[in-house]
């Protein structure tokens, strides 16, 4: 009969055991307990992990191999110790809670989740440390603990709008959007005059690209917070995805005068006045961005667009070295050995490795800086992809065209064909002429015999690459060229 265990350790400050019958029991009754684990110990403590996701006031010690008592009763000694100079140091229980969210708030959180778990072991359903607890386990990566902890709380205080915010916030990091909006909903409906549930409920939907809700969501958020200049911007946000773009900079402007050190609403602003060819707008709204944050990657890129569609290629190309420092271009590709980016300095007795960096398009463009950098000396090989290989293998002055794949390549220096503008401090003044050494097969796999005599054969492309995520707006249907097809002395080939 476990009944008189369970009250002796009702009354106890701590359990340390090695019995997990006994964890189990002291976990259930919400007391701190240690357990002191095997090397190979059950399925139901997992793995590498101090804390269990089925008892929060649960602490574990494990062996670092097998039969390795010594080491574990060291930590427990140690964490004995610790644990007593923190009981001593405790305030009384009701002022312990206030210690705790001071502690959170200064970002403090191992001694905030202390005191949280001392009240829980004596008051295991204490709602507001429950609540806080399961914050702190989510800032500290353990998110099946707080999930756990919440859902808790929600059976104890079903009508906690708190806990089901809690709750969705959480499962909004998890990317659990659909749970996460029903415990948004659920909330509102308990509290609707909370703003930010309204406001997290409109950016889920706005991820799940249903605009229009979310901008309802929102503008519900900004009745009840006004001056809140991060739901104005998500508004103007959602306002710019749906094509509304006076709506947009409006709603960014009002973040701006809210916080006028709102660099990314700066940024945003600088898109859509480039987008309207504001350009001269549109470059002042890029430069203050970045004079708010100096090195805002995704400003510089902006800017370095801006300048570039402008005409003022030598500071847009400048600020186009900034894409290497963008979180879209680092997660699919990174810059190789920036210590051994070319200079443009004298390459006699070198190997520079030149590679293709963006699209077909983009190499073909940017191979005519080939020829200037062949006047540095040194050997060149080229690296590109495979559909261009064999069109640019008779490029002059190349030692060696390849595959793409550079990164095991021996080499002095490299630079991707794109840096070149920037490395020639090119202007309109000094664009090099097109590479027309291209290699075309004498015979020619296809011919183009026209129906008419002296028919004007033209060519014409309606559509982008379809994984481009730009197709969209770069394409155009085929009915499109119907106006011009009956056009006379025309055969067109598509």
């Amino acid at each position: 009969d476990l009944t008189d265990t369970a009250a002796v350790i009702k009354q106890l400050d701590l359990v340390i055991t090695i019995d997990t019958v006994i964890a189990h029991l002291a976990g259930a009754l919400g007391k701190p307990v240690w357990v002191m684990l095997n090397f190979d110990s059950d399925w139901r403590w997992m793995l590498d992990r101090n804390d269990s996701p089925w008892y929060p006031t649960a602490r574990l010690f494990r062996q670092p191999k097998i039969g390795d008592w010594d080491s574990v009763f060291i930590e427990v000694k140690q964490a004995l110790i610790e644990f007593m100079e923190f009981q001593q140091n405790l305030p009384d229980l009701p002022t312990s809670f206030e210690l705790a969210y001071q502690y959170y708030q200064e970002n403090n959180l191992v001694e905030a989740e202390k005191i949280c778990r001392r009240i829980l072991a004596e008051k295991l359903e204490d709602f507001q440390a429950l609540n806080l607890l399961a914050v702190l386990e989510n800032l500290a990566g353990r998110n099946d603990m707080a999930i756990q902890i919440l859902n808790q709380v929600i059976i104890l205080h079903p009508n906690s709008s708190q806990a089901y915010s809690n709750l969705g916030n959480i499962l909004k990091k998890e990317c659990r959007l659909e749970e996460a909006i029903s415990n948004y909903q659920k909330a509102i409906s308990l509290e609707p005059n909370d703003s930010s549930n309204y406001s997290n409920l409109g950016f889920i939907l706005f991820q799940k690209d249903q605009i229009e809700s979310a901008i309802a969501n929102y503008e519900k958020s900004l009745f009840l917070e006004p001056n809140n200049s991060q739901i104005n911007f998500n508004l103007g946000h959602a306002w710019q995805t749906k094509g509304d773009l006076s709506k947009a900079i409006a709603y960014y402007q009002k973040a701006i005068n809210l916080r006028p050190n709102y660099a990314l609403a700066y940024r945003c602003l600088g898109l859509i006045f480039r987008g309207q060819r504001n350009l001269t707008v549109s470059i002042s709204h890029y430069i203050k961005a970045i004079e708010i944050e100096p090195n805002y990657a995704d400003a510089h890129f902006g800017l370095a667009v801006t300048l570039l569609l402008n005409g003022n290629l030598k500071e847009g190309f400048q600020e186009y070295h900034w894409r290497w420092q963008r979180w879209e271009i680092k997660k699919s590709l990174s810059l190789i050995q920036p210590e051994k980016l070319w200079d443009g300095s004298n390459l006699t007795g070198k190997t520079i490795v030149l590679y293709a960096e963006q699209g077909y398009g983009d190499t073909i463009q940017f191979i005519r800086y080939l020829p200037l950098v062949k006047q540095h000396g040194g050997q060149i090989i080229l690296g590109c992809q495979k559909p261009l290989v064999r069109l640019l293998e008779k490029i002059p002055g190349v030692e060696k065209i390849l595959e793409e794949g550079v990164n095991s390549l021996s080499f002095d220096v490299h630079a991707p064909l794109l840096e070149l503008p920037r490395i020639f401090g090119t202007t309109l003044d000094n664009i090099p002429p097109p590479i027309r050494n291209l290699n075309i097969p004498e015979v020619l796999p296809i011919k183009l015999e026209p129906p008419e005599i002296n028919s004007l054969k033209v060519g014409m492309v309606w559509m982008t690459k379809p994984s481009n995520p730009t197709t969209t707006k770069r394409s155009c249907k085929l009915r499109d060229f119907q106006s011009i097809l009956d056009i006379a002395g025309v055969t067109f080939y598509s």
